[in-house]
């Protein structure tokens, strides 16, 4: 069974909304071994949404549909899948009343303009929408099986996961094996030169997908030989360890908290050029409270000074971008935090600040541990000034992941 992806607003093909569902159904399909066969993107008008309908019964049997079915004259969807499948649409009393139940629970009048979201191609399965007022729906005929959600992300997403992906999964063999290998500092064609002399067996096949600032290399089989599977891993494993940081679905905040979690340490961070970027990548993880304690954005000299005992003398010396200040940033943090490990950043993100001896994109980082020579890193960056930032925050997370590795 093939499968396919249909986005519908004008919103979407001028700028205004990125097309995260797509993204979403591709990449949950991927994990489930289906991939995505057909993707489009179409404005809200009848005849848009009546030719990609068309091109989608050429290549596939399923076929989801994001958008379009809100309380506005231009939400179209439901009337035109209709008109597709040569049926009329029926209004559904019973949706009526959940739609007006949601409403009254907020308190609001609910308007009769949202009539038009209990009204559904004849015989069609109403899909239930738990965060908002907009049923989906599930139609369609013996060429295309067609599946309608909402075009807000955290409605579509909840509904592809309790309503939709269940249906579609059923019954299909989803037999295989997925890892992913999550790098940084990486570049594809050097992987590849590394990867490609290893051997594929039928039925393997080996995917890159850079999504700044970290890169993910996928391998796939359909086979059920476990030491095969085993081996292969391994020695794709064994070539990337320089720019390994995990392996997984999970990315770099969520691995930095569960090895923390793992090794009963706490952080703290002393951050000057990545502006608070680190702690946000911590903190924004579920339970990162166990083992974040603090961090401090120490912009200028002078809170160098006063918040972390930054020697007045070295940074006059070395300036703030140098080995000795970052330093002296980290072992200050982790002596006012009492945390079991801190971090620092120091550096130059530009666009402006750089000189011959200290170019825009010199990032030092340090990392000191409890009873431990505090471990020091030089970066030398040509991004853009919030390229340069992200990739010395995530550096700066490596650092520590190789570190909680050792323990």
């Amino acid at each position: 069974m093939k499968f396919g992806f249909l986005a519908i607003g004008d919103e979407l093909l001028d700028g205004r909304v990125l097309d995260r569902n797509g993204a979403y159904v591709g990449a949950k399909l991927m994990e489930f071994g289906l991939p995505t066969s057909f993707k489009r993107t179409v404005s809200d008008s009848f005849s848009d949404i009546s030719d990609a309908l068309d091109a989608a019964r050429d290549r596939v049997d399923v076929l989801v549909i994001s958008g379009g079915l809100g309380p506005t004259v231009d939400d179209l969807t439901t009337d035109a899948v209709a008109q597709w499948l040569g049926c009329s649409s029926e209004f559904r009393e019973d949706v009526w009343g959940d739609v007006r139940a949601i409403f009254e629970a907020r308190g609001i009048a609910c308007p009769e303009t949202n009539r038009k979201q209990a009204c559904f191609p004849i015989e069609a399965q109403v899909l239930s929408n738990p965060l908002g007022t907009a049923p989906g729906f599930c139609s369609g005929n013996e060429d295309l099986i067609i599946y309608c959600l909402p075009g807000v992300h955290r409605e579509f997403k909840t509904m592809m996961d309790n309503e939709v992906f269940p249906r579609i999964l059923k019954g299909q063999d989803t037999v295989g094996q997925r890892h992913i290998f999550r790098l940084l500092g990486a570049r594809e064609s050097h992987l590849a030169t590394l990867l490609n002399p290893i051997p594929l067996e039928e039925g393997e096949s080996i995917h890159y997908q850079a999504s700044f600032p970290d890169l993910a290399v996928l391998l796939r089989s359909t086979s059920s030989d476990e030491t095969r599977w085993r081996a292969w891993c391994e020695a794709v494993r064994s070539e990337l360890t320089p720019w390994l940081y995990g392996e997984g679905e999970a990315r770099i905040g969520e691995i930095v908290v569960n090895l923390l979690n793992q090794r009963n340490w706490t952080l703290a961070t002393a951050e000057s050029c990545t502006g608070g970027l680190i702690s946000q990548l911590v903190t924004g993880v579920p339970g990162a409270s166990r083992v974040f304690l603090e961090g401090a954005v120490t912009y200028s000299n002078e809170s160098k000074i006063r918040i972390l005992n930054v020697s007045e003398e070295d940074l006059s010396s070395h300036g703030a971008v140098s080995r000795e200040t970052v330093i002296q940033m980290a072992t200050g943090c982790l002596a006012k935090s009492g945390a079991s490990v801190a971090i620092a950043t120091s550096g130059i993100a530009g666009p402006g600040g750089g000189s011959p001896e200290k170019p825009v994109g010199t990032v030092h980082l340090a990392l000191a541990v409890r009873g431990e020579p505090v471990v020091h890193q030089l970066l030398k960056l040509r991004g853009a000034r919030k390229e340069n930032q992200v990739r010395s925050a995530w550096a700066a997370l490596k650092l520590l992941i190789d570190r909680l590795h050792t323990s």
